[in-house]
């Protein structure tokens, strides 16, 4: 049996397991592998990347492809040119036919290029971001924030510089918009330039997501049961009971002998 001096002292041991259970469930990335399924976040490989704060499910880059370009094109477009890039695949470096590649990826068949607000979701900025169309939004003081590439590298690790959206320019459209991970910024320019790729699918739950279960109060007996998150939870699976009379608690269940005693 362990014992607590106070109720105050009571309660901040009741908020430090919430706490550390919120801590479990607020993590923005998901890394996924090929088929879809769901890693743990120390995963030293990963197909792609999970946004939960957004629901789009990214391509992750390589170290292998990450130098590749393609142009942007359209079979529809007025101004498109095929394969002005330079990728493995020669022929075949546009974003149209990069596109119809990669379906598969992760277990799904409908990747599409991301459209600039997608990109632009990913951008991470030390100092802020300005307001101002002209400087493009960029990342305030970008050259010197310490972030060479405004993006998390723990979930984004390969990533280049720039990045075409589906957005084309609408005063001039023979250009389209892309984003710049070294500024933070969004430009335009001609379709034929080569340019790196990343697809961006919407609306997507992995393959292996366990239940969210909270923790729960039992005020008959005074019982605090915390369930078990997934496996790089941080808390185990745990249930306490507290006794005020007395001022104790006693692990009635854990995933680790717990020693107890009064002290």
């Amino acid at each position: 049996m362990t014992s607590y001096s106070s109720q105050g002292h009571l309660m901040k041991i009741i908020f430090f397991i919430f706490l550390l259970f919120s801590l479990q469930v607020q993590a923005q990335f998901i890394k996924v592998d090929a088929t879809g399924a769901k890693l743990a976040d120390d995963a030293k490989e990963w197909s792609c990347v999970y946004d939960e704060s957004t629901n789009l499910l990214w391509e992750n880059k390589t170290e292998a492809n990450k130098k590749y370009t393609y142009n942007w094109y359209s079979p529809s477009d007025y101004y498109g040119l095929e394969s002005k890039g330079d990728c493995q695949f020669q022929g075949k470096c546009d974003t149209d036919k990069y596109v119809k590649y990669m379906q598969g990826l992760c277990g799904v068949n409908d990747w599409r290029l991301p459209d600039k607000k997608d990109l632009e979701s990913l951008v991470v900025c030390p100092l802020g971001k300005s307001q101002s169309w002209v400087n493009n939004y960029e990342c305030n003081s970008y050259q010197t924030d310490g972030l060479k590439i405004k993006v998390n590298a723990t979930y984004f690790p390969n990533m280049s510089y720039s990045y075409w959206s589906n957005d084309v320019y609408e005063e001039i459209t023979s250009s389209a918009y892309y984003v710049n991970f070294y500024t933070g910024g969004t430009d335009r320019d001609i379709k034929s330039t080569p340019m790196s790729v990343m697809l961006v699918r919407s609306g997507y739950t992995p393959t292996v997501k366990e239940e969210l279960h909270y923790p729960t109060w039992d005020s008959a007996t005074h019982t605090l049961t915390i369930p078990k998150f997934d496996a790089s939870a941080p808390v185990s699976s745990a249930k306490l009971r507290f006794d005020f009379a007395n001022g104790t608690f006693e692990i009635l269940e854990s995933k680790e002998p717990v020693a107890s005693g009064k002290k």
